[in-house]
């Protein structure tokens, strides 16, 4: 058994916690139906805890990294300032950068969303941070100065915002908002396994169904054109995934972070069923593999009847175009368009 688990044992111990469950222990690891059995379950595991503890690195961080007491060389008798390494607080508030570490891997998000309470262990300060759904303390007090606005802090906050009797749609949008928010930071995480895009967040969308409607492999009934809406962050780090994960419309088609640049603007125009007039869906529809119906899927189409008009193409570096291509992707199921220019025009 590892240190930190080892570690993790003895310290629900001496918070005297008769049981403790462990991932990589309690699902078997390289049994496929278990983990199909199991990974549906992971917000009700981790909702129910009484605390969860999040070790960065290969221990808990309780023997800390010793203090250095500096001294001025240039006067005497002056008693030493002691100082310590100084810590990164920004993950816990900004967009993963580092797929690899807890704060970057995709499973870890749903267990920071449903964890009632949870205490940081470790890293490169190893300071110890508790947080729970109103907020965030850590051992310097840099966090409880500043605004606990990181997004497990702002869903718990959006859910004490629309209860009754606040009306139901305005309910429905603020989710949805929240949704996007989550999609986003979702997106930017790792995943060891590119299949796994649907079932790591399994149970965060059962959280959202009351408000959002019937999901459909990362878009919802009720806001489902607006859903389609999203882009790549960056286009030249995004591709599909070799492995079928879904249709080209969701965005866990992409193996890159999106975004739903029109959430950015003014917030009463953000898209609603409402408010958006310019398509309508026929049908929509998928297939999925196991009994857990958020998680992976074998199969989804969407038809829509929008509107169409007539568009002309121009270069923007002045060159002449010879027009457009569209032909079908056999191996993707999609439509390829290609924009050239006449030979020798640059």
């Amino acid at each position: 058994m590892s240190p930190v688990l080892r570690e993790a044992i003895i310290l629900a111990a001496a918070l005297e916690y008769e049981y403790i469950w462990i991932g990589s222990l309690c699902i078997i690891q390289d049994d496929q139906k278990d983990w199909e059995n199991e990974a549906p379950k992971m917000g009700s595991v981790y909702g129910h805890a009484a605390v969860v503890f999040a070790a960065y690195g290969r221990n808990l961080g309780i023997e800390k990294i010793p203090s250095v007491e500096i001294s001025d060389p240039t006067r005497s008798g002056n008693s030493p300032t002691i100082a310590r390494e100084e810590i990164d607080h920004g993950v816990f508030f900004s967009v993963p950068e580092n797929p690899d570490s807890w704060f970057g891997r995709g499973w870890c998000l749903q267990e920071r969303f449903f964890a009632p309470r949870i205490v940081h262990f470790g890293g490169a300060g190893e300071e110890l941070y508790f947080e729970c759904n109103s907020g965030m303390e850590c051992e310097c007090g840099y966090i409880s100065e500043r605004d606990n606005c990181n997004l497990k802090a702002r869903i718990a906050t959006a859910l004490l915002d629309i209860q009754p009797p606040i009306d139901y749609s305005f309910a429905c949008n603020e989710m949805w908002k929240d949704y996007i928010d989550v999609c986003e930071d979702y997106t930017s995480r790792g995943l060891a396994f590119a299949t796994d895009a649907l079932p790591a967040v399994s149970s965060l969308m059962g959280f959202f169904a009351p408000y959002l409607g019937a999901y459909y492999a990362g878009l919802w009934e009720k806001y489902l054109i607006p859903s389609i809406g999203w882009e790549v962050l960056c286009t030249p780090m995004s591709k599909r995934t070799e492995s079928y994960v879904a249709p080209s419309f969701p965005w866990a088609s992409r193996t890159a972070p999106v975004i739903w640049d029109w959430i950015y603007g003014d917030i009463n125009t953000i898209p609603t069923p409402e408010t958006y007039h310019f398509a309508q869906v026929v049908d929509v529809s998928y297939i999925p593999t196991t009994n857990d119906t958020n998680g992976q899927i074998a199969m989804g189409h969407i038809n829509l009847r929008v509107f169409i008009t007539q568009m002309t193409i121009e270069s923007t570096d002045g060159s002449e175009c010879s027009g457009l291509e569209i032909g079908d992707d056999k191996r993707r199921g999609g439509v390829l368009c290609h924009i050239g220019h006449n030979p020798g025009s640059g």
